[in-house]
């Protein structure tokens, strides 16, 4: 459980990085 929350917490933070990139 501990490693699919922090998987998903990782693939949602890499989301954010792309956003950020096509934003800039």
């Amino acid at each position: 459980m501990c490693k699919y929350i922090k998987k998903k917490s990782l693939t949602a933070h890499s989301q954010t990085n792309h956003t950020n990139a096509l934003l800039n």
